[in-house]
């Protein structure tokens, strides 16, 4: 209530404001502009929908989000005229326009909305179902895969328990990728 009567406030007087807070949920629900900043540096600065869909790096992919980014740690390698992201766990193939060759160390980044969970038809990834979290509209749902814990986040009616297999697709187009250095690829 006190978000939207500040920002009403903001918008009728047509001026600028800066709001500061720690609460990232706050700041990409009242914002035109967001800059995070870290140990007193500037990480990243645009439209809370880009900082949401294109963090600039590890740090900002894991402060903004209502549950966590998953993050994997792997290489590129090359197979089939492909690239792949290959770590312990498992392997995914990357979309070709990346600016990485074979070999290259990854940070893979996957937000657990992002993730579809499949009990039926075979997947990229399977893994056992560990936990639910019923929280009303959606479930929270902790998959091992491979040893890896998994965040994903499910809205549909799907009938789940603990200990089940469940395969996992992750389309492409919603993979982050971070170099070495934690910057996004």
């Amino acid at each position: 209530e006190a978000r939207r009567f500040l920002r009403r406030i903001q918008k009728e007087s047509g001026i600028t404001a800066v709001y500061v807070t720690h609460d990232q949920a706050e700041a990409m629900a009242m914002s035109d502009r967001v800059a995070v900043m870290k140990e007193g540096k500037l990480t990243q600065l645009d439209k809370p929908g880009a900082i949401y869909d294109r963090p600039a790096d590890v740090f900002v992919a894991s402060f903004v989000g209502n549950f966590p980014m998953n993050f994997l740690e792997g290489q590129a390698e090359a197979g089939a005229g492909k690239l792949y992201f290959r770590s312990d766990e498992f392997k995914l193939a990357l979309p070709g326009d990346l600016k990485i060759k074979p070999g290259d160390k990854l940070t893979l980044g996957i937000r657990p909305e992002h993730i579809e969970l499949n009990t039926g038809a075979a997947a990229e990834l399977t893994g056992t179902v560990d936990d639910i979290e019923q929280l009303g509209s959606e479930l929270i749902v902790s998959v091992n895969v491979g040893g890896k814990p998994l965040l994903a986040r499910e809205t549909g009616k799907i009938d789940l328990k603990a200990g089940m297999k469940i395969g996992l697709k992750i389309p492409a187009s919603n993979l982050h990728l971070f170099n070495s250095e934690g910057k996004r690829i």
